[in-house]
């Protein structure tokens, strides 16, 4: 599941290389002009609050469980008092032992007067906070991509949830 997905490439991708994936996107600009891979893969994307409770299932009103979510320059845009809700949906939709992977960034971005990234953190915080929700940092996944991440620019991540 790909969090904030935008136009869809990376879910299309997913489905290509024959994986079950959908995306989430916060803004309904690509499904409204058919935009990239909204109109290829209409069933795979969807638009909604990711920081508020939803459900993604297969028919059974249960949350369908992802090996992996991935939410690339997300995170900074959503509210501090929100992040919770993210977490939480997140957690709900991921298998023990799966992957979390993505990117934030603590850098302005301010444009005609609108403040873009509204929590701006240090990596450290991100850590300490995912890791009150069962997950940990895995610094030995990150050091597998040696580098080579959707977003070079920005402060990368694995974290890998715990337990049940």
């Amino acid at each position: 599941m790909d969090l904030g997905c935008s136009g869809g490439g990376m879910v299309k991708s997913f489905l290509d290389a024959g994986h079950i994936a959908i995306g989430l996107e916060g803004s309904d600009y690509s499904l409204l002009h058919q935009r990239a891979e909204w109109a290829t893969i209409p069933d795979n994307l969807f638009t909604c609050d990711i920081t508020e409770p939803f459900i993604v299932h297969d028919g059974n009103e249960k949350p369908f469980r992802f090996d992996v979510i991935t939410a690339w320059e997300v995170l900074e845009h959503i509210e501090e008092k929100d992040i919770v809700g993210l977490i939480e949906n997140i957690h709900s939709h991921l298998k023990s032992g799966g992957l979390f992977i993505g990117s934030t960034t603590d850098m302005d971005w301010v444009e005609n007067g609108v403040e873009y990234h509204r929590t701006k953190k240090p990596f450290q915080w991100w850590v300490d906070l995912f890791g009150e929700y069962q997950f940990y940092h895995n610094t030995k996944m990150e050091e597998h991509f040696g580098g080579d991440w959707v977003r070079a620019v920005q402060d990368n991540f694995v974290f890998v949830k715990l337990g049940a």
